[in-house]
């Protein structure tokens, strides 16, 4: 019956791979059929998106707990295939004579996910596991039953494949400051693990590239958004005529605008799978095992020994032993959840549900996020806002295009709000995404995700000239939590990020908005008519645009987490109050470890991929080092 079930399971396997690779060769079409394929795949995505629901559950994942088939011993088990655990995959395989398992429970990346503009259309497919926060006392007003979003990728390459593709590496003083909680984290440290797996393109002569941070020689791309319009040119110029610099926001001095750096390579997404697993499927000593669901650590408490991971696939329920170490990659929500599932968590917490406790750590308690306010402007500029959707795909064919922007994104300033002590550290990331007055395909995708927004709202026609903007709060207080729904393993865990829990971060996000609202004051942006535009929301009209009580309404609203949740297996040294050590090591047990954004204790001033890789770089050398590699 195993052998039947393996062979199954690899047959799966293949043909998903040769999907890929056959999807890879479509550049050998003629010009003609390369732009019908991708019109029939973005008008059947598009047709796909606006009728998909999310789960609210992981009963697809379901297994008969009657019978457990043994699928063998391996030196390492990878829980969560995401940004850490894709590294961390490449890494340890590298080593012929340790046999490596990956579990993820999502799917390769096909063709959609590799085109960026689609990153929104495929949060409503299977790439996402569509998790919602419980309702919301502060923020989140404005959403269906006070439930924030809270996305997240399922699939190898987790929320790379979903995300804006932003690369985007940590402030020095952030990780100095990390580094004055665990040692080994400063700048000096993490710097060289940043540029390790970054392959660096300076994909336009224009663009603020300083050479000594970058990198050629990795696997994850990183180039230039290759967007520029009167729209860029005049957010350039306003950040100028404010002072900032035109800076390489990845090098040491963050401070500034810029175009995006995106993990994109000739206009195409390259997410983590892509980059680091992939190319080992054919090791001997790797195994990738996807739609597989894992629903516990079977631990040892006398010994401090983690034995292995149970895990579903196809309705089965399998046991994997482990020789070495057991790392979860599963990322800010899963990773606790499967530890409070096997026994790891608040003792109070675990017994309610009938759980037992193994191990007493605070696990899920620091859940933290940056928080964003989407806006609408109008400008009085019309240079390619109607190309045609054939236009379009000959652009993405080319490797340039609005297809090739990840969500429209095209320019960046980083910059500190007056409340802000330190003016080398940002407290705002801020964004345009210039070109959604555009073409009937795009204006699909985006009235997906945003109709509601723009119809209700902020009254604005999708075939006027608009442009959408995001400013983001990168140092927030508020502290939320995740728990356990249930014991079963199959039941989303309970989100609670607590958004503007604390009010300090209401009073912030509008002193970002001050600062935002006077870029669009300077001349540059002026010269093409750029106004903010006021959103028209019942509750708050009876307040004065200028006011902060105004504002505050509308933060509470619309404002959300932003997709980048951590804190809820933190590092620290004092068991009280940390999940995880230095070495990413859960406090107790010997050979546990937690690799993904829920080990960083506070927010930092940036988008959280790099330092996550990051991460799974310098844990790759420090086991490989353990064992005297």
């Amino acid at each position: 019956m195993l052998l039947k079930a393996v062979i199954y399971m690899l047959f799966i396997i293949n043909i998903n791979v040769n999907a890929y690779i056959n999807n890879n060769k479509i550049e050998s079409l003629s010009i003609e059929e390369q732009i019908k394929y991708y019109e029939n795949l973005i008008n059947k995505k598009n047709g796909k998106s606006f009728w998909y629901q999310v789960d609210d559950n992981a009963a697809r994942y379901k297994a008969d707990a009657s019978h457990v088939e043994a699928f063998g011993d391996f030196d390492f088990i990878i829980v969560g295939s995401g940004a850490a655990g894709s590294v961390l995959a490449k890494r340890l395989s590298e080593i012929e004579e340790w046999k490596v398992l990956l579990i993820e429970a999502g799917d390769l990346p096909d063709e959609t996910t590799r085109m960026p503009a689609f990153a929104l259309a495929n949060m409503a497919s299977d790439y996402n596991w569509g998790f919602y926060s419980v309702p919301q006392k502060e923020g989140c007003q404005g959403f269906e039953e006070k439930r924030c979003q809270m996305a997240r990728g399922r699939g190898v390459g987790g929320s790379t494949l979903i995300n804006g593709a932003i690369l985007a590496r940590s402030n020095p003083k952030d990780l100095d400051q990390l580094n004055e909680i665990v040692e080994g984290w400063s700048y000096k440290d993490m710097l060289p693990y940043m540029m390790k797996f970054e392959k660096h393109n300076k994909n336009r002569d224009d663009a603020p590239s300083n050479p000594e941070y970058h990198s050629t020689k990795g696997e994850f791309p990183s180039q230039f958004n290759s967007i520029n319009n009167s729209r860029t040119d005049a957010f350039y110029k306003g950040c100028q005529q404010l002072g900032y610099k035109y800076t390489d926001y990845n090098s040491g001095e963050q401070v500034g605008c810029s175009p995006l750096q995106f993990f994109i390579d000739n206009g195409r997404r390259v997410d983590a799978g892509t980059a680091f697993v992939l190319p080992i499927l054919d090791k001997p000593n790797f195994k990738l095992m996807t739609k597989s669901l894992a629903i516990k650590i079977k631990i040892d408490p006398s010994k401090k020994n983690a034995e292995g991971v149970y895990f579903s696939h196809s309705n089965m329920l399998y046991y994997a032993g482990v020789r070495k170490e057991v790392i979860l990659s599963a990322g800010a929500f899963q990773s606790p959840q499967l530890l409070m599932l096997s026994g790891v968590g608040a003792e109070e917490h675990l017994e309610s549900l009938g759980i037992k406790t193994l191990f007493d750590l605070p696990v899920g308690k620091n859940l933290r996020d940056h928080h964003s306010m989407f806006f609408v402007a109008q400008h009085n500029q019309t240079d390619d806002n109607f190309k045609s959707d054939i236009e379009d795909i000959e652009d993405y064919i080319n490797g340039h295009g609005r297809l090739t922007a990840d969500q429209g994104i095209a320019s960046v300033l980083w910059f500190p709000t007056k409340i802000q002590e330190d003016k080398t550290r940002p407290d705002t990331e801020f964004m345009m995404m210039p070109f959604f007055s555009t073409t009937t395909m795009i204006n699909n995708n985006f009235r997906f995700s945003f109709s509601s927004i723009i119809a209700q709202v902020a009254g604005i026609e999708l075939g006027s000239p608009f442009m959408l903007g995001v400013f983001i709060n990168l140092k927030t207080k508020s502290v939320g939590s995740v728990t356990l729904q249930s014991s079963s393993p199959y039941d989303y865990p309970l989100i609670d990020p607590n958004i503007f829990g604390d009010r300090d971060d209401l009073e912030h996000l509008y002193q970002i908005y001050l600062g935002v609202r006077e870029h669009f004051h300077t001349p540059a942006m002026q010269a093409v008519a750029a106004r903010m535009t006021k959103l028209s929301i019942p509750k708050c009209n009876k307040f004065s645009e200028k006011s902060r009580k105004y504002w505050y309404c509308v933060f509470k609203h619309f404002a959300f987490p932003t997709y980048h949740p951590i804190g809820t297996c933190s590092m620290g040294t004092d068991p009280k109050n940390s999940v995880t050590d230095k070495d990413m090591k859960v406090h107790h047990l010997n050979n546990l470890r937690v690799c993904d954004a829920s080990i960083f204790p506070f927010t930092q001033s940036h988008n959280p991929v790099v330092i996550i890789m990051a991460a799974a770089e310098k844990l790759a050398d420090t086991i490989k080092k353990s064992y005297n590699i």
